[in-house]
């Protein structure tokens, strides 16, 4: 019987190892995702500002594929743009989420939820993004976590509508980059196009 105990605590042990061990390679890898998210639209943004100046200092005659190229640049920049506000607000959320479910659990060893909040559409991420521009974010204050029993509903609300603003921002960085990098890559041929017509 001792044995058999002996063998269930090493096992727990393991196991916790094992799971600090995955929960320590996501949070790596997860960083490692994000940095590399922001360096490249950062990468992308100054070559595409630079290849802006240069389509319009160059001496080439205008036509449809150099305004193709003008216009496509653009685009890709503006987009570039979103996606910086997109990081900012969603790293602020998500330093508020972490926050929040901090304080209820120290307060009232309370774990708030953390299911899955399935995909969004365009239609939504640009809602979202409109939404941190020009509209508050929803708040959860340490005054109302105190007071959990009375404003739990409340709480349990903000929480999730933060979590879903923090969703689709994230979902609409990682689409919105790759859109970027599309229109850059038309803008280039665009431009390769009218040189060679030229």
């Amino acid at each position: 019987m001792n044995n058999t105990s002996e063998k269930s605590d090493v096992n727990s042990e393991h196991m916790d190892d094992k799971l600090k061990f995955y929960n320590d390679r996501y949070a790596y890898w997860t960083d490692i995702a994000l940095s590399q998210l922001s360096f490249t639209n950062n990468l992308l943004l100054t070559i595409s500002l630079g290849f802006l100046g240069f389509c319009f200092n160059n001496e080439t005659a205008d036509s449809l594929w150099k305004t193709l190229s003008i216009i496509t640049i653009g685009i890709s920049i503006l987009l570039g743009l979103c996606i910086v506000f997109c990081r900012l607000y969603d790293f602020r959320i998500s330093r508020r989420l972490l926050l929040i479910r901090k304080r209820v659990y120290e307060k009232k060893k309370i774990k708030l939820p953390e299911e899955s909040l399935g995909k969004f559409k365009m239609r939504h991420r640009l809602g979202a993004f409109l939404n941190v521009l020009f509209t508050a974010l929803p708040e959860v204050t340490n005054e109302e976590i105190e007071e959990y029993d009375k404003n739990e509903e409340k709480i349990d609300t903000n929480f999730v509508k933060l979590r879903i603003l923090s969703k689709k921002l994230g979902s609409a960085s990682w689409t919105w980059t790759k859109t970027q990098v599309l229109f850059f890559l038309l803008s280039i041929t665009s431009y390769i196009i009218n040189h060679i017509k030229s």
